[in-house]
């Protein structure tokens, strides 16, 4: 008995000790200081860490790497130094997975950090990596299918990639990005809502194709089993009577470019009337009045 005690308590003083407070790094994220965040970060790596607790460094050094590096190329950064600081992104990102390959988070930071730099390369210099990086958004999905991000980009990249050459679709698009706002993070979180809207207008289709489209659509989500081909036929499940919170009009009544300029309109009040906003507020703001001055 007494050597029970003894071993429990080890064990329970072993998980004390491995874990890591990362509520300071997380806030400085908020914040939008995010080479503040990385040197913080990099500061907890060492060998005592565990596969989990390093995994967990790994992709918030990822994520605050990929921001850095969007902000400089938003500022007209040097092209082969904006390549190297997402290719650092995915370093760390590869780092995470090898600590823990159920790291779901490291998955979807390599494949963010991966479109952002063939974003930066060029699409059709970049086309060799848009099969890994889907490769590793279908990973995430797998180890955690509620994971609203993954069912973004994972949108995005349908609706970017050319589906004469490549695996584009940007109909399947249009379902993953409507999972992705049912499944986000945060309420008041409207990132995904932005994304949904460019998917939309760039399939751009009628109310009535919308509509007679969702029969079939239904039955194929109910037929598939692979977890990304089901939602390739989300949107078929869909209640399109509904009326969403952005419209004043059910989805049936829309098209898709009536529909995005709805989502686009609500999505900069809301994100106008929040009390204390995130640096990455700000700039989903500056891209959403972007997208209204080119539909207007």
């Amino acid at each position: 008995m007494k050597r029970t005690v003894m071993m429990l308590m080890c064990m329970l003083t072993g998980f004390l000790l491995s874990a890591v407070d990362f509520s300071a790094a997380d806030d400085l994220h908020v914040k939008g200081d995010y080479q503040e965040a990385i040197s913080l970060l990099s500061g907890m790596l060492d060998d005592g860490l565990s596969g989990s607790d390093t995994a967990e460094v790994c992709w918030r050094l990822a994520r605050a790497q990929m921001e850095l590096t969007d902000i400089m190329k938003r500022d007209g950064g040097d092209k082969d130094a904006v390549l190297a600081g997402f290719e650092q992104g995915i370093a760390y990102a590869e780092r995470g997975i090898q600590a823990d390959p159920e790291s779901y988070l490291s998955f979807f930071w390599r494949s963010a950090n991966t479109g952002k730099w063939g974003q930066t390369k060029g699409i059709l210099d970049s086309l060799d990596k848009a099969k890994p990086m889907r490769d590793d958004l279908e990973k995430a999905i797998n180890i955690n299918p509620s994971h609203g991000e993954s069912w973004k980009v994972l949108g995005m990249l349908y609706s970017q990639v050319p589906g004469m050459i490549s695996f584009g679709d940007k109909d399947a698009a249009v379902s993953l990005g409507r999972k992705s706002v049912d499944s986000r993070d945060a309420a008041d979180d409207f990132d995904n809502h932005f994304e949904l809207a460019k998917i939309l207008i760039a399939r751009d289709w009628s109310a009535s194709k919308r509509t007679k489209a969702l029969d079939k659509k239904r039955a194929r989500f109910q037929k598939e089993t692979n977890l990304l081909d089901k939602h390739f036929y989300y949107e078929g499940i869909l209640d399109f009577n509904s009326v969403p919170a952005y419209s004043y009009r059910s989805l049936a009544e829309l098209s898709d470019k009536e529909e995005a300029l709805e989502l686009l309109t609500w999505v900069k009040a809301q994100i106008e009337r929040l009390p204390n906003k995130k640096a990455s507020d700000y700039r989903v703001l500056e891209d959403v009045n972007g997208e209204l001055q080119a539909l207007q």
